[in-house]
């Protein structure tokens, strides 16, 4: 931490007699944060992936009501966790939920497609079974139907 310390204050041409002074501050600072449990955070987010909360929050909106609107969205997300952020404003928002949607709304799209083709496959499947003169029950995975005594 002190070789840290020590580097920044080169760096930024500190004076060589205050740096004493000023590592024994910087020192003091570090020690109060850790003591009252004071941490910081940041006050912008990059990237919805950045807080799990906000990922969460629009990923699940979007699985239940895949039409909502970003705007839905922003608003939602504001109200819940726009004092987390204080210093992102509505652009700043609305930037990161609509480079975001895009790639949950296709995810999901794409799980749609396999669940209906994968109902298609069963239908066909049951078809073919029923033209054979054998009939068949079919199920989701979860149930359990015992087999014919």
């Amino acid at each position: 931490m002190r070789r840290l310390v020590k580097r920044l204050l080169k760096k930024y041409k500190y004076p060589p007699e205050e740096a004493e002074g000023a590592m024994n501050i910087v020192l003091k600072q570090c020690e109060q944060w850790a003591e009252n449990g004071e941490y910081y955070t940041p006050k912008k987010l990059m990237n919805v992936e950045d807080d799990t909360d906000v990922r969460n929050l629009i990923y699940n909106r979007l699985q239940m009501h895949a039409e909502t609107s970003d705007m839905d969205l922003q608003r939602e997300v504001i109200e819940l966790y726009g004092e987390r952020y204080p210093d992102m404003t509505l652009n700043d928002w609305r930037h990161i939920i609509e480079a975001y949607t895009p790639m949950v709304r296709e995810a999901s799209h794409s799980n749609a497609l396999e669940i209906s083709m994968q109902q298609e496959y069963l239908d066909k499947v049951a078809d073919e079974e029923d033209s054979d003169g054998v009939g068949i029950i079919i199920t989701d995975k979860l149930s359990s139907i015992p087999p014919p005594s």
